[in-house]
This record gives C-alpha cells, sequence and structure tokens, in this order.
C-alpha cells in the first residue's frame, strides 16, 4: 500500500472514529442543552422572585414608615393635650368680686379639650393661644377690660356673636364668661383674620403677627399699619403682636 492509500486510509478511520464519537456524544449534547435551558429557566425565576421580593420589601418598608410616622405623630398629639391641660391646670383662674380662685377642674378639662381641638381644626399653633389667654386676660376667665372685652381671650362680644349663630347656641348675659364658649369665638375670630391676611399677600401662613394685630387693635387699623412706618401718629404699633408672641415662646418651649 502506499503511501498516499495509507494517509486515505487513516483520514477515513478518523472521520469514522469522528462520527462514532458525535453519535455517543450525542445524548451528551442534548442533556447539557437541557441542563443550560433548565438554568437559564432558573436564573430567571430567580430574578422575578428576587425583583417581587425587592417590591414587596420596599412597599412593606413604605407601610412600616408610614406607620411609625402616624404613631410618632399620635404620640406628639397626646401629649401635646397632655402638657395643654397642665399648663390650663397650673393657670386658669376663675374671679370676680364675689368669686375667687382657681376655675374648677372639670372647667380645666373642658377648656383644654376646646382649645385643643379648636387648635388642631383651626390649624392656630397652641403656644399661640395659650400667649393670647396670658397677654389678654393672664388666665383670668371672668376679666373685663374697659373697652368691653371680655373673657379669657377678650372677645368683642359684637364681633363674635356671629360664631355663635354659626354653632347654633343660644345667646345668654354671661355666655363670654364661659371658657369653652370664649376659646371657640376667639380661635375662630383669630383663624378668620389670619386667612384674609393671607387671601391678600399680606403675610406667610407661619406668621401670625398680623391677624394678632388684627385681634387686638381690629382690621381696619391693621390696614393703616401694612405696607406703612410704624411711628405714624393714630396708626397702632406692633407691639401687642410681639408681646403675645414673647408670652408664646415658653409654651413652645412646652412642646404645644
Amino acid at each position: 500500500m502506499s503511501d498516499s492509500e495509507k494517509v486515505i486510509t487513516m483520514s477515513q478511520e478518523l472521520i469514522s472514529m469522528q462520527n462514532i464519537m458525535n453519535r455517543m456524544m450525542k445524548p451528551f449534547s442534548l442533556f447539557h442543552g437541557f441542563i443550560s435551558t433548565v438554568i437559564t429557566l432558573i436564573m430567571i425565576i430567580g430574578l422575578g422572585v428576587l425583583g417581587y421580593l425587592t417590591y414587596k420589601t420596599s412597599e412593606l418598608s413604605k407601610k412600616t414608615a408610614n406607620e411609625v410616622e402616624l404613631t410618632n405623630k399620635y404620640y406628639v398629639l397626646q401629649n401635646q393635650a397632655s402638657i395643654l391641660l397642665k399648663v390650663i391646670d397650673e393657670n386658669l383662674r376663675e374671679s370676680d368680686k364675689a368669686k375667687r380662685g382657681s376655675a374648677p377642674m372639670e372647667l380645666k378639662v373642658q377648656a383644654a379639650k376646646m382649645m385643643y381641638d379648636m387648635s388642631q381644626l383651626k390649624q392656630v399653633p397652641l403656644h399661640v393661644l395659650c400667649g393670647i389667654a396670658e397677654t389678654e386676660s393672664g388666665w383670668n376667665t371672668r376679666a373685663v377690660s374697659g373697652s368691653g372685652c371680655v373673657g379669657l381671650m377678650q372677645i368683642t362680644p359684637a364681633y363674635a356673636r356671629v360664631y355663635l349663630r354659626e354653632k347654633g347656641i343660644n345667646y345668654k348675659s354671661d355666655i363670654w364668661f364661659d371658657p369653652t364658649i370664649n376659646i371657640l369665638c376667639g380661635v375662630s375670630m383669630l383663624n378668620d383674620m389670619h386667612t384674609e391676611h393671607l387671601e391678600k399677600g399680606r403675610t406667610d401662613n407661619g406668621s401670625w403677627q398680623m391677624a394678632l394685630h388684627s385681634y387686638f387693635w381690629g382690621p381696619s387699623n391693621t390696614l393703616q399699619l401694612f405696607g406703612k412706618s410704624d411711628q405714624r401718629v393714630g396708626v397702632p404699633n406692633m407691639s401687642y403682636p410681639m408681646r403675645v408672641v414673647e408670652a408664646s415662646k415658653k409654651y413652645k418651649e412646652l412642646g404645644l
């Protein structure tokens, strides 16, 4: 056999062996392909599960954060209510010629509840309301000024009657000495003045000085003062709002 024939024969044998090997390896190739497909599917499913778990974890974290925020807010509000009751218990007086001394505890609780509820309803800070009660009447439910302002928050009956009508409350001669009625009318009046100044662009939401000026001097005097010098003759200055702000600082420090 010549060399060329030997080479041809060897090539044929190699091809034959390769074919045999291919046939032998074919099941393994199919198995390998199957395994690769399974692994790919597992990876896809795993990524899907991971994405779902990440989403649920994120949602759970948001829900937990919201619950924590609500819980904290609840405890802050409960703490404020407790502090306010303590402040009123220590300060509220009910005195006139016939009766002097501290107000009954039931009246203090009612006054604290009304002040707290109206603060939340009208979004007026509690420390501002406490500052008004201290500055206006010294926490005296039966205080009467020379200009006819009455009660804890020294409201003017002529301006306050509209709030009685809104609430369907019948007028009585001594109704303004009831601290719950006095607070209801006083806070409503202050909030209405603040809202008007906001709408007219005379103040911002976090400042109560313009409303306090109107509360004490009346809206017409505040309009004269707005945008002009405090030193003009005959125009009330901002001393009253500053007194209330100063008085309110200690209540704000308490957490109100």
